[in-house]
């Protein structure tokens, strides 16, 4: 056939077909009844029920409990969000035009005309016990529709290509792919069985993750949820195969249990096997975990109870195969450790306890017992240091010396889970390779070898135990109106006075018959001075010598008598540092030296009585007069230190004492 002659037949059958069409939607009142109207009748009531038959395969899925499943060909979940979908579609449907069978019949066409007689395909639904059904012809001439034909009429209707939608879906598009269903916060308790490894159990109790075998141990809150997020997230690649919906029993069918064991997929055969306990279940949902696809990067997998057998990602398989370790949680302490009311510390022969007065204040019991002179910033940071304890490995050592290590023992309450939170800590820092050090630790004396992070050196253990750690830098609270009688022993002698009587003019009074006259102005800062006297910093406590602080020779000792106190006199020994010459103090008979500011250690020495005469000849200048008389007089300059018997004997000063390093300061 000549070219001219089929273009010309092609543009006369277009031209027939575009005749029919607008025949057949010309607008009469007689011949076209218009309408715009839902497909559906569907009102209030819930879809329980949808269907699809295409190419003589039927597909059905049932809605029970709010959840969809599929009930042909097979059984299986449905995708909630397709069925969601798909129902979407069926209650917005509506006919864009109909075709009465009167307008049929004047043209002569028939149902098979619109490819209704046999229909493509059919949709059908059940909405508060009644169904509907719509079969699906050809596409319009132009494409932009396709005709249909309700199961209660005989009038074509023409549809929206979205129709269409209802039914060009596949078995695997609504199959539900997810692993596991509902959400993984409901879960409470996942048991792993590896075939390499062992069994794993996390459970969770309080709102926390614990290992419950082959060990208890704190779980890794991350490391658990990045499993269930892979069993929830992931989802399913390949349906291999599924047991037919009329099948008597899928799972002791032949074919299902070749397809287990050609997958590895038998209890005694399986990778993994992973059960998820949910909240208010007594069964647990569980996956079987068998050897690779054959494509790769898949492997073979099943549910217990389904007759299905599927594929899911390799990488599951690994994340189930983690090692025990890594579901631990790699800190030592857990927040609840910081409720305690006690803790102890015990190293070498150093003892440590402080207690919990209230939520924020401390008292220190062993070595010394202080209450209201302690650090509460000092004690919040130990608890911290312990906190942020890491550890880096499970090393099983076997010399591990507890005889040797820091005890850290704390007292917590008793609904504070034991095998959760230790009450009891050994850590020992040890050489590792070269000249680096770290930590080991021990949990109770049972409990496997840690390496930690953390502190490291045996110094930073004995700052630990040391009191003047926490003592906080207060020296005296000395009120001034109880301060009735202050003793002052200096290079310049000894001044001694009392509060005056009332029948006398002055405020103080010198005890001692001596020259001169009180200093008032100087007495008021003193007592100013000792009435809110801190150190500029706690450097020590019961040091093995007193001879680096310069407190085996006291240069100046200030003792204070009080009335209507529970305390009756209290004593303040100054003496010069060694090395920085600094001025440090400590009270007679306790154990903590202090560092004196430059401005409180001035005042503390300073002159109570005021300076002599001019009118007075200097003893240095005039020949007549012993410089070494104590006829009243002041002693020179030159005098030996103050020195008090009772203190040589107070603490160890020999000569061949090595002093020791100073703590750094505490601020």
């Amino acid at each position: 056939m000549r070219p001219r002659m089929t273009i010309w037949l092609a543009l006369l059958v277009l031209f027939l077909v575009s005749m029919v069409y607008i025949l057949d939607h010309r607008s009469s009142p007689q011949d076209t009844v218009m309408a715009s109207s839902r497909v559906f009748d569907i009102t209030t009531e819930p879809i329980t029920l949808m269907g699809m038959v295409q190419d003589g395969e039927r597909i059905e899925m049932v809605r029970k409990d709010g959840d969809w499943f599929l009930q042909l060909p097979i059984r299986a979940r449905a995708s909630n969000l397709v069925m969601r979908q798909l129902a979407a579609t069926a209650e917005r449907l509506r006919s864009l035009d109909t075709i009465t069978a009167e307008q049929r019949s004047i043209r002569s066409l028939s149902l098979a005309d619109y490819g209704l007689d046999p229909a493509v395909g059919s949709f059908y639904l059940e909405a508060g016990g009644r169904r509907e059904k719509i079969s699906f012809g050809v596409r319009t001439p132009f494409g932009s529709g396709v005709y249909g034909l309700r199961h209660d009429t005989d009038m074509v209707i023409v549809l929206p290509e979205e129709a269409l939608n209802l039914i060009e879906v596949s078995l695997d598009d609504l199959r539900d792919r997810s692993l596991f269903a509902g959400s993984q916060r409901h879960v409470n308790r996942v048991d792993l069985y590896r075939q390499d490894i062992g069994f794993l159990q996390l459970i969770r109790r309080g709102g926390r993750w614990q290992i419950q075998q082959p060990l208890v141990w704190p779980a890794d809150a991350a490391a658990v949820e990045r499993l269930l997020d892979a069993l929830y997230v992931m989802q399913v690649q390949r349906f291999v195969w599924d047991a037919p919906a009329d099948s008597e029993d899928g799972l002791q069918s032949s074919v299902f249990r070749s397809q287990v064991e050609e997958g590895n997929l038998a209890p005694d055969q399986a990778r993994a096997r992973i059960t998820l306990w949910v909240e208010g279940s007594d069964t647990g949902e569980e996956l079987f975990l068998g050897r690779e696809y054959e494509n790769g990067g898949q492997l073979y997998a099943r549910r217990w109870g389904v007759p299905s057998v599927f594929t899911v990602p390799s990488v599951l398989g690994e994340i189930a195969s983690e090692h025990v370790n890594d579901f631990r949680d790699q800190r030592v302490l857990l927040s609840p450790w910081l409720e305690l009311s006690e803790l102890t510390l015990a190293y070498q022969d150093q003892r440590l306890r402080l207690e919990r007065l209230s939520e924020d204040d401390w008292a220190i019991r062993e070595p010394v017992h202080e209450e209201e002179l302690v650090r509460k910033d000092a004690v919040e940071d130990l608890l911290q240091t312990f906190m942020h304890l890491r550890i880096v490995s499970f090393d099983p050592q076997s010399d591990f010396a507890s005889s040797d290590a820091l005890v850290v023992s704390a007292d917590l309450p008793s609904d504070v889970p034991e095998n959760i939170v230790p009450r009891q800590l050994y850590l020992l820092p040890v050489a590792g390779a070269g000249e680096d050090v770290g930590l080991v630790g021990r949990i109770g004396t049972d409990g496997p070898v840690l390496r930690l992070t953390g502190f490291v050196s045996e110094e930073e253990l004995v700052a630990m135990m040391h009191p003047a750690r926490y003592r906080s830098r207060r020296i005296l609270r000395a009120d001034p109106d109880t301060v009735m009688w202050i003793q002052q022993k200096t290079v310049r002698g000894d001044v001694t006075i009392r509060r005056a009587d009332e029948d006398e003019d002055e405020n103080w009074a010198l005890v001692e018959a001596r020259e001169g006259s009180l200093d008032g102005d100087a007495i008021a800062l003193l007592l100013a001075t000792v009435a809110d006297l801190d150190a500029a910093a706690v450097v020590d406590y019961e040091p093995a010598s007193l001879r680096p602080f310069g407190l085996h020779a006291p240069v100046a000792t200030l003792t204070l008598r009080y009335t209507g106190t529970d305390r009756l006199q209290e004593s303040l020994l100054l003496g010069v540092g060694v090395e920085d010459e600094r001025v440090y103090a400590r009270l007679q008979g306790h154990g903590y030296i202090f560092r004196l500011s430059d401005e409180d250690a001035e005042i503390l020495q300073g002159r109570l009585l005021l300076p002599p005469s001019v009118d007075t000849p200097d003893p240095a200048e005039d020949p007549d007069v012993d410089p070494s008389a104590t006829d009243g007089g002041e002693p020179s300059d030159e005098a030996e230190p103050v020195v008090d018997p009772a203190e040589e004997t107070d603490l160890p000063s020999e000569e061949g004492d090595i002093p020791l390093l100073l703590l750094e300061d505490v601020e």
